[in-house]
């Protein structure tokens, strides 16, 4: 497979690493951070000297995958989302860990993609090591599923899950930016914004059409407190934040479980996800711990699976 690195960071330089390690690793024929790129054949870690050039100038590196890794930033959206339609269009399949352009409009993308015959990985902006996008497709054919409810947040679990073992609020956030869980301004976790989005991407992948959620729907964990966690574990309870689409609907709230409840046993920065179906009844996905080895190995994932498809359907 002939690949392309759209934004060179820590994900970026995490998932080379990772192909490092592989007999036979994909032909990495493109590398772009924000202004310069590189471009030849087996990408091995030269420096990106080259300006931005356009996409009609890198047709003769005859891409088949494109990895969008550029960190999200809101004012970027339509500019990022344009960029992918157009190589959608060029017949080049798309593995995507920035969750800005498929929110912006993730319907009109995945239209672009079934019309050019290409495939749209989303492991990166679904959970990662969480297999949620195999789930939700292949796990439930044949089957509608009616409602769903998920802890996408590795950052928030983690922080939870410290508390009860004894750290405080702030102890537990400090651990996890140590250990590379959470990021150096965890605001948008903290508060539940990233939950949500890794929601409503979910269900836009379920339902085929756009869908968002409303601020006042969404409940993060700033400002919980120790206290707080001490008396739900004397009731043989956990506290976790969970993502739900049910009627239609995302939301994210702190909810309270007991140990017959699937949630209740997710510990560190797992995730999980449950799904109420028509016909397959309830489906419990647990696991995949957050960290840049996981992400990358989520992405090469993605990678096999678009390579296997496209070899069938030669």
């Amino acid at each position: 497979m002939r690949v392309a690195i759209n934004g060179y960071g820590r994900v970026a330089r995490a998932l080379i690493s990772h192909w490092e390690e592989l007999e036979s690793p994909p032909n990495i024929v493109l590398v772009r951070n924000s202004s310069h790129q590189w471009r030849g054949e087996n990408f091995q870690g030269q420096s990106l000297m080259e300006e931005h050039t356009k996409l009609d100038q890198l047709e003769d590196l005859k891409i088949d995958c494109w990895f969008e890794l550029t960190p999200a930033r809101e004012d970027e959206a339509k500019e990022i989302h344009t960029q992918l339609m157009e190589l959608t269009d060029k017949g080049v399949s798309l593995i995507i860990a920035n969750k800005v352009p498929l929110l912006y409009d993730y319907k009109a993308l995945k239209d672009s993609a079934d019309k050019n015959r290409v495939l749209l990985g989303l492991s990166g902006v679904l959970g990662a090591a969480l297999p949620s996008q195999a789930l939700v497709h292949y796990g439930t054919l044949g089957s509608k599923i009616i409602s769903m409810e998920a802890i996408l947040n590795g950052t928030t679990n983690f922080i939870l899950t410290a508390m009860e073992e004894g750290l405080s609020f702030e102890e537990a956030l400090k651990k996890a930016q140590e250990m590379g869980i959470a990021e150096t301004d965890p605001i948008r976790d903290i508060q539940g914004f990233d939950s949500a989005i890794k929601m409503a991407l979910l269900a836009s992948v379920v339902r085929n059409q756009n869908i968002f959620f409303e601020k006042e729907d969404v409940q993060g964990i700033k400002g919980i407190s120790l206290k707080r966690i001490e008396e739900e574990k004397i009731n043989g309870r956990r506290l976790r934040l969970v993502a739900s689409f049910r009627n239609e609907k995302v939301k994210v709230e702190l909810k309270s479980y007991t140990m017959d409840h699937g949630f209740y046993h997710t510990k560190g920065s797992q995730k999980a996800l449950m799904l109420e179906t028509s016909q397959l009844s309830q489906i419990l996905l647990v696991g995949g711990d957050s960290g840049l080895k996981e992400v990358a190995a989520s992405l090469h994932r993605d990678l096999l699976w678009i390579e296997e498809i496209q070899n069938l359907t030669r």
